[in-house]
């Protein structure tokens, strides 16, 4: 008789199924079960192919049990999303100075508390909003992107490379790189020292912002330091 049983042979259940070595019955084989008979479960998947390892029930619940975690992590994540992107920013978290560029940009976030985040900033943190503002006051509404994609085209219309930037005045050539906030566009396609040399060649002025969690303060201050205004 062939070392493999006939799985029909077994009393197997819904709710048990049976040991193929010692005919135990159980909700499903464990790899310390089978270390009583001196199997590895590969042993066992390759002596009993098509035994089952897990009784029927217990598959039902398994995958029931995935799908409602899936469906609760994914609910949790949509709903952490929509309050950043709908509750209003809070101009109390930086202390600004008395200029007049500070008292326009607490203008503006002022206003911005009455407008949609949604059709504005769609899936921007909060953080980063503060800072766009805050470019967007220094070098102009219409000259600031939010994640700006660098192209360049050779001979012939074939494209040289496309990078992505975290924030871009693309009039001015300046890159800002927030390289260790949770938001940063982490360049898959070529190595930061490779993308940054691409870009200054090509006449890009490169401001790196290394805070974990960047401020317009800090923002203002890399900028007087590389005397960009």
């Amino acid at each position: 008789m062939n070392e493999e049983m006939i799985t029909d042979e077994f009393p197997d259940t819904d709710s048990a199924i049976c040991c193929r070595v010692c005919e135990q019955t159980m909700k499903l084989i464990t790899p310390a079960h089978l270390l009583s008979h001196n199997m590895t479960m590969a042993d066992y998947k390759k002596r009993y192919p098509h035994a089952p390892l897990v009784c029927k029930n217990n598959i039902k619940k398994l995958s029931q049990r995935a799908l409602q975690q899936h469906s609760k992590r994914k609910q949790v994540l949509n709903e952490s999303i929509l309050q950043e992107i709908e509750k209003s920013p809070s101009i109390e978290k930086f202390e600004m100075p008395s200029t007049d560029l500070d008292k326009d940009f607490v203008k503006k976030v002022t206003v911005l508390k009455n407008e949609s985040l949604r059709e504005r900033y769609p899936s921007t943190p909060k953080d980063k909003i503060f800072i766009i503002l805050c470019l967007e006051d220094i070098f102009g509404k219409e000259k600031v992107i939010n994640n700006y994609f660098v192209e360049k085209m050779i001979v012939g219309q074939y494209l040289d490379y496309r990078l992505i930037t975290d924030i871009a005045v693309p009039s001015l050539k300046l890159d800002f790189e927030f390289n260790n906030s949770f938001w940063h566009n982490r360049e898959t396609s070529k190595p930061k020292f490779l993308r940054d040399r691409l870009l200054k060649h090509d006449g890009w002025t490169i401001i790196d912002i290394e805070c974990r969690n960047p401020t317009p303060e800090d923002v203002k201050a890399k900028i007087i330091e590389m005397k960009l205004v």
